[in-house]
């Protein structure tokens, strides 16, 4: 036995490009066991159906199949935001030593400066 639910559809096909269709969903039935001819055959009619339907199929073991999709999700998110935070601190150090940098050379400036006017006015 399997658990099924069957979601109704309503396609819209834009009149000036049959290629992009949109599909809306109108409602969704509850988890219902069937057998596997039964899915086979409702399978089957939505595909000639004039009222399109999907059969979508429950995981057998639900449980684990959800605990690992979002542990899985979760894990991409931590991997995620420590490389968002690494790429930021990366940024930040380089900011700094730009910034460092600009000192250093205003410093240079300002101290040979101040050396030429010592010699001018020494004389």
């Amino acid at each position: 036995m399997r658990k099924i639910a069957i979601i109704k559809i309503q396609k819209i096909m834009n009149d000036w490009d049959y290629e992009e269709s949109k599909i809306l969903i109108n409602s969704i039935t509850d988890w219902a066991e069937v057998t596997d001819e039964e899915l086979f055959a409702l399978r089957a009619f939505s595909a000639r159906s004039t009222d399109p339907y999907y059969v979508i199929e429950q995981p057998k073991n639900q449980e684990e199949f959800i605990a690992n999709s979002v542990k899985g999700y979760l894990a991409l998110t931590k991997k995620r935001e420590a490389e968002v935070a690494a790429e930021m601190a990366k940024a930040a150090k380089k900011k700094q030593e730009r910034e460092l940098k600009k000192v250093a050379k205003t410093e240079a400036q300002e101290k040979a400066l101040l050396e030429a006017l010592q010699k001018k006015y020494k004389k």
